[in-house]
């Protein structure tokens, strides 16, 4: 396994990456899907926290492309559409 942090820079690998990304998007995809009434303070502030990971990631990846042959587009690794429950 190579260096996590160098430069100043976090390193991970790009099978890695894709599997955070896939990660945090399935949680969004739970926390939406979850009923309204079921809903407690934490679960809108852990959307909000996941979405912004999400952006940050995104962003992320999108320099990854720039460096690693034959990643996938990005939208094929989210769910872009809210799920109904």
């Amino acid at each position: 396994m190579g260096n996590l942090y160098e430069n100043g820079k976090v390193k991970i690998n790009a099978q890695s990456l894709v599997l955070i990304i896939q990660a945090v998007d399935s949680e969004i995809q739970r926390l939406k899907r979850t009923p309204t009434d079921e809903m407690v303070l934490e679960d809108y502030q852990f959307l909000e926290d996941y979405i912004n990971v999400a952006e940050e990631l995104e962003e992320i990846y999108k320099e990854a492309q720039k460096e690693v042959m034959n990643l996938p587009v990005y939208d094929r690794l989210v769910d872009k559409k809210p799920k109904s429950a």
